[in-house]
């Protein structure tokens, strides 16, 4: 069951959200826990539960929405954080709070459905990575990602994590139940080892940062395996990863060269297209080196707009004028195309796999289409003295 907190001074859009979430309910088959509050001090004051959704109202008497987000979070990082507002505008501060989205007043079903089930799903995500580990003190839950190796000593299970330590009783075999295999390998009988914290193996002993462990000859094999396997998983993520992310730059020069077409082309043009485009890849791929992307970053979309028209410069005799103006258009196609993108994979619900290349590809190809029917002519423009002076048009 998912506990729910609405905190809402308007009755009128409180009872909006209590509907929806009722609605949504029914129709997805969610067993919802729902509190209201009537302002952020009632919402702060009341503790005894954990809440995992909250819906929060910006502009309240007292205590605005902003601030008690900021507090609840003190205590909560992990729940869900939706803002409910008039003025979108107060909306874009919902990233200090880490909020995952926002709803815009008067509340439409259709984007509620949407915004929750995105919140749903990511609950759900995130308890598949937990676990709970039974101690003598009590239940204590925790991530199977920061588990580092698992230590068993006959019936006591000792879980390490890099900044403590935690005992509990069970066996092996529990553990590994527990655990996931594709991430987790056995060293030796007694330890279970997360493959993510592996630094080193050198012969029969295997490191993960400062802590060394024994490889013990029978298991020696399975575990090499075991982490070869696991690297090259990661290898493939990370490769995907930047790939995806260098399409948006790799868009932005379809794009340029179509709109080109009719330029004239410098001498060397295909050497001089796949130099330009080479660097331009390049560069992106050195601005995704983090986990965000290129384009969450002003100087980085002014770099990769900058490499792609000088791109253009390099391979066309055109004026500078006209191949900026180009170099616009297809920054504003490529904006176009990717936004269309979100929109149809949060309408589908479309995270990975086939469906989500398919889709990709099939924008592509329409926005393809659609550039190829375009066609931009650059005519003179004279001045009295009969000088010509570039005028720019589309069609």
């Amino acid at each position: 069951m998912l506990r729910v907190a609405v905190v809402e001074d308007n009755d009128t859009d409180k009872k909006i959200i209590m509907e929806s979430l009722g609605r949504f309910a029914l129709e997805e088959n969610e067993h919802l826990n729902i509190s209201e509050f009537h302002d952020a001090m009632d919402f702060l004051e009341q503790r005894k539960t954990d809440f995992q959704i909250v819906f929060m109202d910006i502009q309240m008497p007292y205590m605005d929405g902003l601030e008690a987000a900021r507090k609840f979070r003190e205590r909560n990082t992990e729940a869900v954080l939706i803002f409910v507002t008039s003025m979108a505008q107060y909306a874009v501060h919902g990233y200090e709070v880490d909020a995952m989205d926002y709803i815009v007043k008067p509340l439409n079903y259709f984007s509620f459905n949407l915004k929750m089930k995105r919140a749903v799903k990511h609950i759900h995500s995130r308890e598949k990575q937990q676990f709970i580990i039974n101690t003598r003190n009590g239940l204590v839950k925790a991530s199977i990602g920061e588990v580092k190796y698992v230590e068993v000593l006959g019936h006591k299970v000792i879980y390490h994590f890099e900044d403590k330590e935690v005992e509990a009783y069970g066996s092996m075999k529990k553990v590994m139940e527990e655990l996931s295999e594709n991430t987790f390998a056995l060293c030796n009988n007694c330890y279970y080892v997360n493959l993510f914290y592996v630094t080193a193996v050198e012969g029969y002993v295997v490191s993960l940062g400062e802590t060394q462990l024994q490889i013990s000859h029978p298991k020696k094999k399975s575990f090499m395996k075991a982490l070869n396997d696991f690297c090259r998983r990661v290898q493939c993520m990370n490769i995907w990863d930047v790939a995806w992310k260098c399409e948006l730059t790799f868009e932005l020069l379809v794009f340029s060269f179509l709109m080109c077409r009719h330029f004239g082309k410098k001498s060397f043009f295909w050497l001089r297209a796949a130099a330009g485009s080479g660097i331009c890849l390049f560069g992106s791929v050195l601005l995704v080196s983090n986990t965000t992307t290129m384009w969450e970053s002003i100087p980085g979309i002014i770099m990769i707009f900058l490499l792609s028209m000088l791109t253009m410069v390099f391979c066309y005799e055109n004026p500078v004028r006209e191949i900026l103006f180009v170099s616009i258009a297809a920054y504003i196609t490529q904006i176009v195309l990717y936004s269309v993108f979100i929109l149809l994979q949060t309408f589908l619900e479309i995270s990975s796999g086939i469906s989500f290349i398919v889709l990709y590809a099939l924008l592509l190809a329409i926005a393809i289409a659609i550039v190829l029917h375009l066609k931009f002519h650059f005519c003179p423009e004279t001045t009295a003295g009969g000088s010509a002076l570039p005028e720019t048009a589309a069609i």
